[in-house]
């Protein structure tokens, strides 16, 4: 208990050094917000505080939460008092508002406030890049990628747009909260939130469809897990697709890319390649060996024919793991063919 509480105090002061500026050795500037850090804190602090055991079971639920409400529920609560002339607009944002922070698979609330996120990140990008202009037009310095994005240096500009889409809840985040601070009624707050609800409420009308309760997160946020080759050989059988809950902020990492399309509509499948997600989950009993439990994303092989393709899937689903067997008599007892080798001389 004592090395337990020991550990998570010097991650927790760490963190912060980094993050206020006490550490003074540069290690990067690509620095994932602490989100979804102090939610894996918080639900390991929780089982401490109530005196409970933390087994392996606690440590499979942890590693599937999909709790946001640090960072969900913060932008959530800036839509407080505002008023909008659409009645499916008003609907939407009063559902959003009643969200409790889970960001299920199923919930509608969460579906909302992503989307309404996701266009009001847009939106605060063109004011930034508008005022970066007024201010290089008035001083000849154009500084907004380098101070206002991405951190320290012209470095930080040659790196991807998706590479440090973990800094853009925070950047959000802290935007609308010096509005807050400066000036309650910043009209560039209300404008950039109103915007975003109305646009955010009729593409999801668009996509799908008028009635608010088939808005959930898991219709937009689908897990993609795709084969190398299913491409080129035409079998799309060879790819996994199901609704998936979580996103950037949540143990249960699920991003994807934060982009805009050209044709101006978010994306929010978790694929290769613009998206992120655990590729095992492992939870380790050093007091018990053999109650240790890991899951693959997909499954144990790659060949389209093996019986072991795909087949931890649902495990993965429902964030469960299975048994690892370490002690000789373990492994001894579940192994399933055994074969002998002689030298010969």
């Amino acid at each position: 208990m004592f090395s337990h509480r020991l550990a998570l105090h010097f991650a927790h002061s760490l963190s912060l050094s980094f993050l206020y500026g006490r550490y003074p050795h540069y290690l990067g500037d690509l620095w994932q917000d602490p989100y979804r850090a102090q939610t894996i804190h918080d639900c390991l602090n929780a089982r401490i505080l109530s005196n409970k055991a933390l087994d392996v079971k606690t440590c499979e639920k942890i590693q599937g939460c999909v709790d946001s409400k640090d960072a969900g529920l913060e932008f959530v609560s800036h839509f407080k008092g505002m008023h909008f002339k659409d009645e499916l607009v008003r609907a939407a944002v009063k559902e959003m508002r009643a969200w409790k922070g889970e960001l299920s698979k199923d919930s509608v609330g969460g579906c909302i406030y992503k989307v309404v996120f996701t266009f009001c990140l847009h939106n605060l990008f063109q004011l930034m890049l508008l005022e970066a202009r007024e201010e290089a037009k008035e001083n000849g310095k154009h500084k907004f990628l380098e101070d206002a994005l991405v951190g320290h240096g012209m470095t930080s500009v040659l790196k991807a747009f998706n590479e440090f889409k973990g800094k853009l809840m925070s950047k959000t985040l802290h935007f609308l909260r010096v509005c807050d601070e400066e000036d309650p009624e910043d009209q560039r707050k209300r404008d950039a939130l109103t915007q975003a609800a109305e646009e955010g409420v009729q593409w999801l009308a668009r996509t799908l469809g008028p009635q608010i309760k088939d808005w959930r997160w898991g219709r937009l946020h689908q897990m993609k897990l795709e084969h190398p080759l299913s491409a080129k050989l035409n079998m799309p059988e060879l790819n996994t697709q199901f609704p998936f809950g979580g996103d950037s902020t949540t143990p249960c990492q699920a991003t994807y890319d934060l982009a805009l399309d050209a044709e101006g509509n978010p994306k929010f499948s978790v694929e290769k390649g613009t998206g992120a997600v655990a590729a095992c989950r492992v939870v380790f009993c050093p007091s018990h060996w053999d109650k240790s439990t890991s899951v693959l994303t997909g499954g144990q092989s790659a060949k389209w024919l093996s019986r072991h393709y795909a087949d931890q899937v649902d495990l993965f689903r429902a964030s469960k793991g299975k048994k690892m067997l370490w002690s000789r008599k373990k492994v001894e007892d579940g192994c399933i063919f055994k074969a002998n080798y002689a030298t010969t001389h």
